[in-house]
């Protein structure tokens, strides 16, 4: 049995970044469920993978079935109840695609395992994580969204070549995506029939509830896609509720990079407490003539007070100057324009958020009656925002 380590970061409760190393063990007795099939059946000891018990046989693939689906992420998150329906049968879940469930939902991850126990729906788990020939590691800088495509290509890979295998290129293997990407690695395999949600559902040919209830499905998820387009303002940029523009934060791999470069700069978020509107990063050691950034509320990205963030410093000529040596003012016009100027940059990455507990008094408005389900906190310390909470 191989061993392979899978090493990932995950945000913790508190805000921290873990990182994870586990051991993977890699099997080559995994069979690919098919009712009768003789190279899977050769590698399996008789009865150890349910070959002999009939309860197991209901669990197992036809080998006289229509077709094999094996639906992609999120195909199978945002068309679940899809997939629930009874006229939905001969279906293969991806160990890849129920650790992302599992991520995304564990009420999603609850009624999939209720499906693969269900005597009456042949519903099987292929787990391809811990399969010596279909195992996919992920390679260093990618994100998981392009791991999980490369795991999904390869499992449906084995799965076409091993139907031509033992030949049952009569049963037609049907993998649905909405992703492009993947529709592409996919298109040329051979027998396989790539297809959209759409395609898949208008195809076969369901009945007239099923059609209704895709239909419905359908039009939630393609406002999800919309709302996510909204968000985005432009390259690089994203929209708050309140149309303010945000940067999007560099990728970790950037961070870590920039920080050991010495091209960005690592250090304690501090708002001041003389003028809201200004904040310096204290910088983690000494870098050359300064040890801390100036960062103007235009560019604190959503840092908050007491966060370990990242800075990118802006050239000499752009530099400006903190408040907090003049009285404390609300208003910056009344800031002298030639202020000292000091090293400033803008925030572009959260090393670490410095959540806790804080103390509010709940702000009255005059709209209540028509927000009922939220309240506006104000906190005691007012060097952190006003927090917007859902209430019952």
């Amino acid at each position: 049995m191989e061993v392979a380590h899978k090493t990932f970061e995950r945000k913790t409760a508190k805000g921290t970044i873990a990182h994870i190393v586990r051991e993977n063990y890699l099997r080559s007795d995994i069979t690919c469920k098919i009712v009768g099939c003789p190279v899977c059946k050769s590698k399996q000891k008789t009865g150890s993978d349910g070959w002999t018990s009939p309860a197991a046989q209901s669990k197992l693939l036809l080998d006289n079935a229509s077709h094999i689906l094996i639906p992609d992420i999120d195909f199978t998150i945002s068309f679940l109840e899809l997939i629930e329906s009874p006229d939905i049968l001969d279906l293969v879940f991806l160990k890849t695609v129920l650790n992302e469930v599992q991520y995304s939902s564990l009420r999603q991850y609850s009624r999939i395992k209720t499906l693969l126990k269900d005597a009456r729906r042949r519903f099987v788990l292929f787990n391809n994580e811990n399969f010596a020939e279909t195992f996919t590691p992920k390679k260093d800088g990618e994100i998981t969204i392009d791991r999980n495509r490369r795991a999904l290509f390869e499992a449906v890979k084995w799965y076409t070549l091993h139907l031509i295998e033992i030949g049952a290129t009569s049963k037609p293997l049907v993998f649905v995506t909405d992703d492009f990407q993947l529709e592409e690695m996919c298109q040329h395999l051979p027998h396989v029939s790539v297809m959209s949600s759409q395609e898949y559902v208008r195809k076969f040919q369901f009945s007239t509830s099923l059609l209704e209830l895709y239909d419905s499905l359908n039009q939630v998820f393609l406002q999800k896609k919309e709302n996510k387009k909204n968000l985005t303002g432009s390259v690089g940029k994203s929209k708050n509720p309140m149309g303010e523009m945000w940067e999007e934060y560099f990728p970790p791999e950037i961070l870590a990079a920039g920080v050991k470069s010495l091209n960005l700069f690592r250090g304690s978020f501090q708002v001041s407490s003389f003028n809201l509107n200004d904040a310096m990063v204290r910088l983690d050691g000494t870098h050359g003539v300064f040890n801390e950034i100036y960062v103007p509320k235009e560019y604190r990205n959503r840092a908050f007070h007491g966060d370990s963030v990242v800075v990118q410093l802006f050239p000499e000529n752009s530099w400006s100057g903190p408040s907090r040596n003049f009285k404390k003012v609300q208003d910056e016009s009344s800031i002298p324009e030639d202020r000292p100027k000091v090293p400033t940059g803008k925030v572009v990455g959260i090393s670490q958020r410095n959540w806790r507990q804080y103390v509010c008094t709940v702000q009255l408005e005059e709209e209540a009656s028509t927000r009922k389900d939220t309240a506006l906190c104000v906190p005691m310390d007012f060097r952190i925002p006003k927090i917007r909470i859902k209430t019952r």
